[in-house]
């Protein structure tokens, strides 16, 4: 191995000696060796058999762990060390070396493995993640869409609602009159005039019916031979409607055999129209089961059981209970005014719920008033349904003739 070193000046040989192996002037070891020379020594000792490796011997340098090894140690080649001595740039390692590079490169291809897997898990995520970004989307759109659809729906609704709010206030004081003589002239004017005249005739003479104003008379419908048409007649207030739609049963008794076959109805929008033609042909499935049905209140109602028992409430107003605790409370009001001790007798526990003890009926005297009382109540109100019985039953005979006038003013 060669001394590369410049040579010292004679100053600065001072207390400095001459190394045995490279023949500088330094400071020596016990060995008579200066550190160069020691570390250089130690880092050209053969890896495999510990000998330094000087420049008279085949040596070779391992490209990783920079330790010299004889050429015959190794077992390397005279052609193979020729090779590398020619061709520096060239490397060798050495057996150590060469087991841990081989691990290494097991290693680094496993890591490579991996790392493939997560590259293509990574992929996958990426295409995962873009659909579920896309369905996002789409949902969103579709979330949009049907926000305002719904949106729509909603204001359609409230269109229709306002819509059918303002037919049912045009129609709020009008009614419809069937099978009322038709004029035969020809001007217009004549007609509606006469048409108005056998209005007010029958609304007067033969219903009964005074201090009114008829505001319009029409008739609905085209102009057909054999056919009368129906008349939409217009009053001043819808009070008087009702009263006029009430008393037309009263045609039904009339000695004229023309005026027996008029019929009166109020004037319904289409959806009131559609409802009523609902309910009609749920009655006439009911009356083909057997009984006695009606249209009451938009309701299927059974004339063979209470009314009552067919609301919501489904149990009857208990009169004689709210009647006993008034009797009571004036009692209590006049035990009070008249600073007499309150004497009422409280009801038992064994009483029956809804019912008040009948030791204070005896005492307050009030069992027979009672009774008549609410016998007296439910007649009344028996006769009060058996009026609206009577007006809904006018109108279901009336079915086919608003199916005709359904039909004109569709037309």
């Amino acid at each position: 191995m060669a001394n590369n070193r410049p040579e010292l000046r004679s100053a600065d040989r001072k207390g400095k000696k001459r190394c045995i192996e490279c023949s500088y002037f330094a400071v020596l070891n016990e060995n008579q060796v200066c550190k160069s020379c020691e570390s250089s020594n130690e880092s050209a000792k053969c890896g495999d058999c510990g000998v330094r490796v000087g420049d008279a011997d085949n040596g070779v340098q391992c490209e990783f762990c920079k330790l010299w090894y004889h050429a015959g140690c190794c077992k390397v080649s005279i052609k193979t060390y020729k090779t590398l001595k020619d061709e520096p740039s060239l490397p060798w390692s050495c057996k150590t070396c060469k087991s841990k590079i081989s691990r290494n490169l097991a290693e680094v291809e496993r890591l490579r493995e991996e790392i493939f897997n997560l590259k293509k898990e990574l992929r996958e995520l990426n295409r995962h993640n873009n659909w579920v970004k896309q369905q996002a989307e789409d949902n969103e759109a579709k979330w949009e869409d049907r926000g305002r659809i719904m949106a729509e729906q909603a204001a359609d609704k409230m269109m229709e609602r306002m819509r059918e709010k303002e037919d049912k206030e045009k129609r709020r004081n009008n009614l419809i009159m069937f099978n009322v003589p038709e004029s035969d002239k020809e001007e217009t004017r004549d007609r509606v005039k006469e048409d108005t005249e056998i209005c007010e005739h029958i609304f007067v003479q033969k219903l009964e019916v005074e201090n009114f104003k008829i505001e319009k008379v029409v008739r609905l419908g085209k102009k057909a031979n054999g056919r009368i048409r129906p008349t939409l007649v217009r009053v001043e207030d819808e009070e008087t409607k009702w009263r006029l739609i009430s008393r037309g049963k009263m045609l039904k008794n009339d000695a004229e055999e023309k005026m027996k076959k008029i019929g009166m109805s109020p004037d319904l929008t289409k959806t009131e129209q559609q409802e009523n033609k609902r309910l009609r042909n749920i009655l006439e499935e009911k009356k083909r089961g057997g009984g006695r049905w009606k249209i009451q209140r938009g309701r299927i109602i059974n004339l063979d059981v209470p009314y009552w028992q067919q609301t919501n409430y489904g149990q009857k107003p208990n009169y004689h209970s709210v009647h006993i605790r008034a009797q009571m409370q004036k009692r209590n009001e006049s035990d009070i005014d008249t600073e007499r001790p309150n004497t009422t007798v409280k009801p038992t526990r064994n009483a029956e719920p809804g019912r008040e003890d009948p030791n204070l009926e005896a005492e307050l005297g009030l069992s027979g008033n009672v009774e008549e009382q609410q016998v007296t109540k439910e007649t009344k109100n028996e006769e009060a349904e058996e009026e609206r019985n009577e007006a809904t039953e006018d109108e279901n005979q009336n079915e086919n003739k608003e199916e005709e006038v359904q039909e004109d003013q569709g037309n």
